[in-house]
């Protein structure tokens, strides 16, 4: 770990150092100077960056995983991901007390949308329609053994 360090400031300081000492006086050297000094912060705060765990995904992905099992992996993190959207979008227009339940093909288009919520309203089940380009949402009433 030392030794890749190393080996990236090293250089740069090097390259740095002598093109600064080449460089004419004016403008140019002063810009040279910034750039050189912003490469050398990120050089040194990019080992940092190893020790701090924050990866945008909810999943790794292993060294020894195929290309096919990465891209299954991640298809299902984009769909699952498209579900939630589609489901806090149900969620502004119906209320959040709606239960939603989506089946999406693995494409993302939805083929279902039940929506357990006391509501009844045919204008927002024609506008969720069309929205999202279903005719099989649905309204169902909640249990009362449910709540």
């Amino acid at each position: 770990m030392f030794r890749s360090f190393f080996s990236g400031v090293i250089p740069l300081a090097f390259f740095a150092i002598v093109s600064d000492m080449l460089m004419p006086e004016g403008t140019l050297k002063k810009y040279m100077s910034l750039t050189f000094g912003f490469m050398m912060m990120c050089t040194l705060i990019a080992p940092v960056k190893s020790f701090i765990n924050t990866t945008p995904f909810e999943f790794s992905f292993d060294a020894e995983m195929s290309n096919e099992e990465i891209t299954a992996k991640s298809d299902a993190y984009v769909l699952k991901l498209h579900e939630e959207n589609i489901r806090e979008y149900i969620r502004q227009i119906i209320g959040e007390n709606a239960e939603v339940f989506i089946d999406l093909y693995s494409d993302g288009q939805v083929r279902e949308v039940i929506i357990y919520t006391d509501t009844n309203n045919p204008l927002l089940l024609s506008q969720l329609k069309q929205t999202l380009g279903c005719d099989n949402i649905r309204f169902s009433k909640r249990n009362k053994d449910d709540t």
